[in-house]
């Protein structure tokens, strides 16, 4: 198999991957299916997004092996970065996402409690300000993902009794797994 075929192998994957665990978050979020963690999910959105950055390093490095990288796809993520700033445009798209998803909830909030707005304000909620203010930087979801996926096998297959802090963005009842959006908007890029 040459690199443009197993290229588009490992994107195809990684597309069935990502509408796998956007599924199952459906399903979650719609109580059609309980799940005693997020450990299915995230196992989903971190293979689709290497077998998308594997699938990227083949269309554009020729004689590269991805193999090498296992499931370190921050190695990989690193190395391609090097190489070219399309990553680094793929970060600001997401980090411009989360701007706008961020200041639509505010707004969302602002116009259910309407003049309390000020008194949220003071209480927390996030300012136009403070969501334009925002530092993205996608390599951090990348680190987020790489580590849980290199650890022991991997921590998203095998059980093990830990605490785990996952990065969230969130106010006032409104809280998302940064590393897991970023990563579905990122393979959703890469896979476009």
């Amino acid at each position: 198999m040459n690199n443009l075929d197993e290229a588009i192998a490992f994107r195809t994957q990684s597309n069935d991957y990502l509408t796998s665990a956007k599924n199952l978050v459906i399903s979650v979020e719609k109580d059609q299916i309980r799940l005693r963690g997020s450990d299915p999910i995230d196992q989903l959105v971190g293979h689709a997004f290497e077998l998308s950055l594997k699938s990227k390093a083949l269309r554009e490095h020729e004689g590269i092996k991805v193999t090498k990288y296992s499931h370190n796809v921050l190695k990989l993520f690193d190395h391609l970065q090097k190489q070219n700033r399309d990553l680094n445009a793929i970060s600001a798209i997401i980090a411009t996402r989360w701007r706008e998803r961020l200041t639509r909830d505010r707004q969302i909030l602002i116009a259910k409690f309407g003049d309390y707005a000020v008194a949220l304000t003071e209480l927390g909620l996030p300012t136009a300000d403070d969501v334009d203010t925002l530092h993205y930087f996608l390599r951090n979801d990348v680190a987020w993902y790489s580590e849980r996926m290199t650890s022991g096998g991997s921590l998203f297959r095998y059980h093990q009794t830990r605490m785990d802090i996952i990065p969230q963005i969130g106010f006032w009842g409104i809280n998302y797994h940064r590393p897991r959006q970023s990563l579905i908007w990122a393979t959703e890029i890469m896979n476009a």
